[in-house]
């Protein structure tokens, strides 16, 4: 009986993370449901089984610290005291055990090709559903419009965000998608169909990455494709294959030529230099524990009465303004010692899901020092979830592909 019920549990834990795989970037009340069903179908089968050895790995300890420090910074919230007891146990929690639950439930090549499959089939979706935007100004899955970039008073430019709510956050994902299907595109013995859908998705959503004029997110994926030039050394592969896709578009886009030349005009920081210096006073202020987890926003005011209430635009000072240094170098330490983990574990098998994920991720950190990725939703369930999978593959002895 107890076989059974630890079967069933595990059961609605796989679907549920399908789910969540699937609609991440295209409905957050399935992100809850799904995120849920996970939790407690995974703490009850812990309960059942009471293995517990996953909490005990050095990175999962210094995730654990990061908590700590993120929950003595309530000593600071004042009264925005409830606002970060939501923020701690119902935002950064649930977001912790996503990563905790994915990298100890994801540990056998079945679960991992099906959750591979689901999500570069998402993506493909999106990237679709991206061009299908541009082209008649509104997605076909959540009839999103368009973007209008109001920086260009001279001339209407729109930017493509697909199902997301802006097109920042459109590019954070597609950062990660694109380097998973470049990197799988590398292996010899894939087969020529499988070889030509992988490039006809990376076509698509390079297009759409082209089309959110986000130069983080142009930034992001250079980021992560000169780590896996540098991981793979597969450089005489990737640079000719990218330079060319790159230079088509850019001639064929005349919004990619536009954006580069307003990213050195007068307003091209976007006031992300002003928002950085409100970050640096908060810090000034509370530099140890920080303002209180979750009160960057409410306190953004105080410091900067002339501008619009916004998130700190680079997740690293966010995160030291709200919790403080020790919080800060505890999320540090956990993203090292992680990407150590993983780079010798490709190292060791040259697991091509490995370089995919290890590359996108860090491509989406790249973005996260100039945006609000790790204080969304959908962007947040998405990094923890792949940082889990990615340590789940790690542990892995023997090489996978999909």
């Amino acid at each position: 009986m107890k076989e059974k019920i630890v079967k069933y549990l595990e059961y609605i834990t796989e679907y549920s993370f399908y789910s969540l795989i699937f609609f991440t970037p295209i409905s957050i009340a399935a992100i809850e449901i799904s995120t849920t069903l996970i939790i407690i179908s995974f703490y009850l089968k812990k309960t059942y089984k009471h293995d517990y050895k996953l909490l005990f790995k050095s990175f999962n300890l210094f995730l654990m610290l990061f908590y700590i420090f993120s929950g003595l910074s309530l000593f600071n919230s004042g009264s925005y005291l409830t606002k970060s007891l939501w923020a701690l146990f119902f935002k950064w929690g649930k977001y912790l055990l996503i990563f905790i639950i994915a990298q100890d439930f994801f540990s056998n090549s079945r679960l991992i090709r099906n959750a591979s499959v689901i999500f570069l089939f998402t993506g493909l979706l999106l990237g679709i559903d991206g061009i299908f935007q541009h082209t008649f100004g509104i997605d076909f899955i959540r009839h999103k419009s368009i973007m209008l970039r109001p920086e260009f008073s001279l001339i209407k430019v729109n930017a493509v965000r697909a199902t997301f709510q802006h097109y920042n956050d459109f590019g954070a994902y597609l950062v990660i998608a694109i380097s998973f299907i470049i990197s799988l595109s590398l292996s010899e013995r894939i087969k020529r169909i499988y070889r030509w859908i992988l490039f006809f998705s990376g076509i698509v959503l390079g297009i759409c990455l082209l089309l959110t004029l986000s130069r983080g997110s142009w930034l992001s994926f250079m980021a992560a494709i000169a780590l896996m030039m540098f991981l793979s050394n597969k450089a005489k592969k990737i640079i000719p294959l990218t330079a060319i896709i790159l230079i088509i578009l850019f001639l064929a886009i005349p919004e990619f030529r536009m954006m580069g030349a307003f990213t050195f005009g007068p307003s091209g920081d976007m006031d992300r230099f002003k928002v950085w210096q409100t970050a640096f006073a908060m810090i000034k202020d509370h530099p140890i524990l920080g303002q209180g987890i979750g009160t960057f926003m409410a306190n953004f005011r105080k410091y900067m009465p002339n501008l619009i209430i916004q998130y700190a635009h680079n997740c690293f000072l966010q995160i030291w303004a709200e919790t403080g240094i020790f919080s800060l170098l505890s999320f540090l330490g956990f993203l090292v010692l992680l990407f150590s983990e993983w780079i010798k574990a490709f190292n060791k098998n040259h697991n091509l899901l490995i370089l995919g994920l290890l590359c996108g991720i860090f491509g989406f950190l790249v973005h996260s020092f100039f945006d609000t990725d790790l204080y969304s939703l959908q962007l947040s369930v998405l990094f923890w979830f792949t940082v889990g999978l990615t340590t789940a593959v790690a542990k892995l002895e023997k090489k996978l592909e999909i």
